[in-house]
């Protein structure tokens, strides 16, 4: 599912318990890649929830040392305007 162009693929996954998932990868020739995922659902009273991760892997082409990012946690969308 990787491309090397820099587009981002994703895919819709929805498992047995109603929850769907949206893996999400990116990456170029340079080296740099980027893997992640959108979780979300519904819980027992009908309120939905959504939570991310998210990880970057990029290589300093000078030194070679390799830079790994991870973060992870729940999505807040944005307020819509009332105007």
């Amino acid at each position: 599912m990787l491309k090397l162009n820099g587009k981002r693929q994703s895919k819709l996954e929805l498992s047995e318990n109603g929850h769907a998932c949206k893996p999400l990868e990116k990456g170029d020739a340079s080296g740099y890649k980027e893997l992640g995922a959108e979780k979300s659902g519904f819980n027992e009273d009908g309120d939905t929830w959504w939570e991310t991760w998210k990880e970057v892997f990029r290589q300093d082409e000078s030194s070679g040392l390799a830079h790994i990012e991870r973060s992870a946690g729940p999505y807040t969308p944005p307020l819509l305007s009332s105007t």
